[in-house]
Parts: structure tokens; sequence; C-alpha cells
């Protein structure tokens, strides 16, 4: 696929953008098929072997690099969508090399086993098409805005992805310590109904959510000031796309600690379908969204079609593996602290009003105690929620 891409990679550019111009932007994202996988490769074997500060090593390795180099190349070298892509190939490039040479190099067999090659086979297939749904919408708001945006825009848009690092890193954390844990637990359980299991998927949410969203408004409350500085006055207007890019980042790691229940049950065909829907949401959004709102427009779809990726792999989710959840509680959390995220850069951008920061701290103080006051975790829930999956890990590392 790579070889393709790079190949015809002027071809495709005139195809999707008209002009010649973007081949190189179209032949560094192409490196990234190749790169992202060979990251993770390393991730999954670190994790399967259990090695906590190996991973945290290269985790944190990976966010730092991403984010110095977003804002190197995008901000004070002004390289747009490219710097922002050679950020990503930069920095999977060097995290594989690190990760393999240092960690994991001898841990390969180099031999070929064909009756792991037919399970994986087994196994994965449906996934590949899932894999291109998953890449189109991945990637897809980026081509969108070449095609309609301006290229101080892109810049913008880039600088949003940059500053919602955090929550990825957290995420990034989450996706790989938490499926050796779930996994774990549900094969040990000897009752059919699998009620720890359950109780621990609900744990892992309810935490998640009552520590991610409080930085998420953090970030977002106070993004003016943040922007203003690490980077550049005109920098600035990025401020509005990083509450879009967070919560869309929440509403993304919801879904994978929400759909397992394909996942134990050794199903992945809905996979397909799930990603296909999300990936053709988002095309069609973009459509409509990135030519008249430019990169706040592609913030906006990216959200819109992570609920729909969530809400979909959710219901199908259910039906392979019933939990029950507070779905009603949870909606109220994220609905009320995502409009309480947006007030701040939206006063400064489009009112001309800056909040005063006593506000921004009692705005920050009331989001974090959202759950509290509908009920959704009591401050005792959550320490013995702490303390329970922190042994879980003690004992499984």
């Amino acid at each position: 696929v790579y070889g393709f891409i790079l190949i015809y990679a002027k071809n495709i550019s005139i195809l999707l953008f008209k002009t010649p111009d973007y081949r190189l932007i179209v032949s560094v994202i192409a490196i990234l098929i190749i790169t992202n996988p060979l990251v993770d490769l390393q991730m999954i074997i670190i994790r399967y072997a259990r090695q906590v500060w190996k991973f945290v090593t290269v985790s944190s390795l990976r966010a730092i690099i991403q984010a110095s180099l977003g804002i190197l190349l995008v901000v004070s070298l002004r390289k747009g969508v490219l710097g922002a892509n050679m950020a990503s190939v930069i920095t999977t490039s060097f995290v594989f090399l690190f990760a393999f040479l240092v960690y994991t190099r001898k841990q390969y067999t180099y031999k070929f086993s064909l009756e792991w090659g037919k399970k994986m086979l087994i196994y994965g297939y449906p996934l590949i098409g899932a894999v291109l749904s998953q890449w189109v919408f991945s990637v897809s708001d980026r081509f969108f805005l070449l095609r309609y945006s301006e290229l101080d825009h892109i810049g913008l848009y880039s600088i949003g992805t940059t500053f919602a690092q955090p929550i990825q890193l957290i995420n990034t954390a989450i996706n790989m310590s938490s499926s050796i844990l779930i996994l774990t637990v549900f094969q040990k359980e000897k009752e059919s109904d699998k009620p720890r299991t359950k109780k621990f998927l609900n744990d892992i949410w309810r935490l998640y959510l009552v520590v991610a969203i409080p930085i998420c408004l953090m970030l977002s409350i106070f993004s003016v000031e943040i922007l203003t500085l690490l980077t550049t006055i005109e920098y600035v207007k990025a401020a509005i796309v990083i509450p879009l890019l967070l919560f869309s980042l929440i509403i993304a790691q919801s879904y994978i600690l929400t759909a397992v229940g394909m996942d134990l049950m050794l199903n992945t065909k809905p996979y397909f379908w799930i990603l296909f829907t999300a990936a053709l949401t988002n095309v069609i959004l973009n459509f409509w969204f990135i030519p008249r709102y430019s990169y706040i427009g592609a913030g906006i779809t990216t959200l819109i079609s992570n609920m729909v990726y969530f809400i979909i792999g959710y219901i199908w989710s259910q039906k392979y593996f019933y939990i029950r959840r507070e779905i009603v509680k949870v909606f109220i959390f994220i609905s009320i602290t995502f409009i309480i995220s947006m007030i701040c850069p939206y006063s400064y951008l489009f009112l001309n009003f800056e909040v005063p920061i006593y506000i921004k701290i009692l705005l920050l103080a009331g989001g974090t105690s959202i759950p509290l006051i509908i009920g959704f975790i009591k401050i005792e829930q959550l320490v013995s929620l702490f303390n329970s999956i922190k042994q879980k890990i003690s004992s499984n590392i």
C-alpha cells in the first residue's frame, strides 16, 4: 500500500486537490501507514511482558517528541499540515527504533508459524476493512482542510491537535494496560455471567471519565493562556478547537472501554460496519462543515463522528456482553463539562471578552464537581476504585 501511494503520490494529489503541490504531504502520510503499526507492535510486546517502566518510558517519549516537534514545525517553522504530519512520522520512526533497539529486539524469533498464521487470519481478516475505515476516519479532515481551507487555518487545527496530546497520552496508557487486565479478570472468572468482569469494566470507565474530563476542562478553560505562553499570538485562535478535539478523544476512548463485548466473545465482524459508518459520517459532514467553518468545522465533524462511533459500538457490544451502566449520568456529565469547556475560548475569540481568572477557576471547580453533584460517583467510591484498580495492576505486573 505504501509503495503504491508513494509511486502515485502526484496523481493522488491531483485527484484529491486538483494540484500536484501536495504530493509530498501524501507521501508523508503514507509513511505513517508503516510507522504507526511498528510502534504499536513494540508497545504490545512491552505490555505483554508487563514491563511497566519501559512502557511508561516509550509512551512518555512519544508524547514529548510529538508535542515538541509539532510546535517547532507548525509554529516556529510554519510548515502547516506538512509539519504536523512530519512531526508524526519523525516521532513514530524514532520511537520505533528506540523501543526495538533498546527493549524488544531480543523478543523476536524471526520464524514463521503456519498454525498461528491461520489463527491470526481467521481473527483478523474482518478487521482489514475496519482498519481502512479507521484510516479514512483519522485523516479525512486533513485532506478536506487542504482542499477547502487556508494554510494558516490548517496550522491552527494542527496546533489544536498538538495540545490534545495529554489526553491522547492517557488514552494510550489505558489502552495498552487495560486490555491485559480485562482479559485476565475475564479468563479467571468462573461464573458464566462474569459479574466481576462487568464491575471491573464499569470501574475503569468511571475512573477514566472522572480523571480525564477535569484535565480536558483545565486545558480548555485556560487554552488562551496556554497558547499565548507557548505559541505566537496568531495561533491563539486555535483555542476554540482544543475542547472539540479533547472531548472527541474522551468519546473515542469511551468507545474502546465500553465496546469490549465483541473482543471478549471473539467476534470481530461488527468492527467493519461500526468504523465504516463512523468514517462515512465523518466524510459527509466534512463536505458541509469544513468549506463553511474551516478548522472549527473539522473539529465539529470529529466530535460528531466520534459520537456516532461510540453510540453504534456501545449498542452493538451490549448485544454480545450486556453490562448495566449509568449511561444517562455519563451523558449529563460529558454534556455539561463540554459546554463549560467552550465558554472561555468562545468568549475570547467571538465575543471579545476575556473571562476573569477567578471565574475560570470557579468553572474548573464546578465542572470537576459535576460527577459528585449528579451522583455519578462519591469520594469514597473514587478512592475505592483507585485502590482496587491499583491492586489489580500490581497483582498482574
